[in-house]
């Protein structure tokens, strides 16, 4: 008898115990940005709530269970992000949120399934020696993920203003409008570490016999200019030639002084 009651006893507190567990993940909130008509302070309480000041939007907080707001951006100087605040709701009140007048936007964030990322089969990517030192800006950028969206296009044209440019380079040799500096047409015959560098960071070729992949890399075009010795007018005029002559989308210049 005393065994029966004890394994009912453990029963019914197995019980409570899974109801508890389903109770907390049903509960689980999610967290969403909402974007108000007008900048509302926040104050707590003394239980460390967060609250508006203006009470009349409080309402919406109560019918929607909000016990978590902040300001994402509270010292930004842009007024449409000093509006934005983080709430954490449950997904059945986010409908509360969005029939709500004086919120403007909301933003739910979703959750993401984990995809292979398209990897460039240029040597310094994909290296694991000390010669992987060569790929941290891509890395730190996460330029991997920018790939996966796009990976250029042949109509983009971006001049570079630089000393010169090693155009026998098997990064930039199917990456090149052209060989010459468009302005006074005189071909690159030199190697020039700065503007090589420059311009395999702007657009090398990617999955080539090159070295490393680039940021915009795969289709865009380079336009070189050479820009050694020319003065702040030869600079001055060759950003004009790239932008209404050769209508460049992105021009860079490393000029310095």
């Amino acid at each position: 008898m005393k065994k029966n009651i004890f394994y009912s006893l453990v029963g019914c507190l197995l019980f409570v115990l899974l109801l508890g567990f389903t109770s907390v993940f049903a509960q689980a909130e999610e967290k969403v940005w909402i974007l108000l008509s007008s900048e509302q302070e926040l104050v707590s309480n003394n239980e460390g709530r967060a609250s508006f000041r203006n009470t009349a939007y409080n309402d919406f907080l109560e019918r929607a269970s909000i016990n978590t707001i902040r300001k994402v951006f509270p010292d930004s100087k842009n007024d449409t992000l000093r509006r934005l605040y983080e709430v954490q709701v449950l997904k059945e009140k986010i409908p509360i949120l969005m029939s709500e007048e004086r919120i403007e936007y909301i933003y739910v964030e979703e959750e993401y399934e984990d995809i292979a990322l398209y990897d460039p089969s240029d040597y310094f990517w994909n290296t694991t020696t000390a010669d992987s030192v060569y790929r941290w800006h891509l890395e730190k950028i996460q330029a991997n993920f920018a790939w996966d969206i796009t990976r250029g296009n042949p109509t983009v044209k971006i001049a570079i203003i630089d000393t010169g440019f090693e155009i026998n380079h098997p990064d930039l040799t199917n990456q090149l409008y052209c060989t010459y500096d468009p302005v006074c047409n005189t071909p690159f015959t030199y190697e020039d570490n700065h503007g090589t560098m420059v311009a395999s960071f702007a657009a090398a070729e990617n999955d080539g016999d090159g070295y490393l992949a680039s940021i915009g890399g795969f289709n865009a075009k380079i336009i070189p200019y050479r820009a050694h010795n020319v003065g702040i007018t030869g600079y001055l005029e060759r950003a004009h030639h790239a932008s209404l002559v050769m209508q460049a989308d992105v021009l860079t210049s490393s000029a310095g002084g």
